[in-house]
Parts: structure tokens; C-alpha cells; sequence
């Protein structure tokens, strides 16, 4: 990186080796096994794409991209109730946060609680 500057300059580079090895469940396959793996993985990747009318970039037309371009737009979506490893997991917290799966906002919270906290 030519020019960089501040956490980027040279003088805080330094050169680091990595072990470049097969995903643990691909560990028994040989490298064509794996390359034919993992192309079927794109192409799975490309037909979903496809079936939803969506545009696949490609490998060059992704390198080509500047890694620091944000997106035109953002997707929004509500935020989700919870994560849970489990389904179970998921019921048993949505049980508890009330079936509707609305919660309180922070705000009402603090109201409910007699403005005991504010801020």
C-alpha cells in the first residue's frame, strides 16, 4: 500500500503467514472433490439468485468493486425478536417477551418502571 498513511503506513506493517487449509468437513476430499464442491455452492448460490430476479455480479464485477463503496440502498427490516440456537429456544423466548412478539421500546420500559432510570 504505497502512500498509506496513519494505522495503514508501513511503519505498522508487518508480515504475518497463514496456514491456508480444507474446511473441516471437507478435510477427506482430494482438491478436484473440493473445487466441484464448492463450484456446485455457487451455482446453487446463482440459481436461487435467479429465481428471486436477482442480478449476480460475478467474480470479476465483485473484484472490480471498492471494498469501501456502501451500498446505494440499505435494506430495512424490523429488528428480530431474539436469536436462539434452538427453536426451542426461539419459543421459549417469545413466550416470554408475549406471543405478538412486540416489545417494549426502551422508553416504555422506563415509564413502566415508574421513571425509576432516565436517559
Amino acid at each position: 500500500m504505497t502512500g498509506a498513511q496513519g494505522r495503514f503506513a508501513e511503519e505498522w506493517a508487518e508480515p504475518v503467514e497463514l496456514e491456508v487449509a480444507p474446511l473441516p468437513c471437507w478435510e477427506g476430499l482430494g482438491e478436484q472433490e473440493r473445487q466441484r464442491a464448492v463450484r456446485g455452492l455457487v451455482a446453487d448460490v446463482e440459481a436461487e439468485a435467479r429465481a428471486r430476479d436477482k442480478a449476480v455480479l460475478g467474480a470479476r464485477a465483485v473484484r472490480e468493486q471498492h471494498p469501501h463503496t456502501r451500498p446505494e440502498r440499505l435494506k430495512r427490516s424490523p429488528r428480530p425478536l431474539g436469536h436462539a440456537s434452538t427453536l426451542q429456544a426461539l419459543r421459549e423466548l417469545r413466550e416470554r417477551e408475549g406471543s405478538s412478539g412486540n416489545r417494549p421500546l426502551p422508553n416504555e420500559r422506563r415509564a413502566g418502571a415508574g421513571g425509576i432510570a432516565t436517559g
